[in-house]
């Protein structure tokens, strides 16, 4: 929603004042998600559905932190005690 709203806000001011710039604009911020979204997401390709949490997510670098705040250990403790 944050973005949405600075979005709404800037355009009509960038494009009435320099209507290049709205391009360049927008090319920024895909650079900058796409940037986030190499760093930030692990590859799951070829890897079953069931086993992508272990695989992928408890082995990255960025998401072993937030599972590891979030208590994702408990998740694996009761798969444990089902198995």
């Amino acid at each position: 929603m944050l973005c949405t709203f600075i979005i709404a806000q800037t355009f009509l001011i960038i494009l009435c004042h320099r209507r290049a710039c709205i391009f360049l604009f927008f090319a920024g911020w895909l650079i900058v998600m796409n940037v986030a979204i190499m760093t930030m997401l692990p590859e799951t390709n070829g890897i079953p559905i069931d086993e992508i949490f272990e695989r992928a997510w408890m082995q990255y670098w960025f998401w072993k932190r937030c599972n590891k705040l979030a208590g994702a250990g408990d998740i694996q403790k009761s798969k444990q005690i089902q198995a």
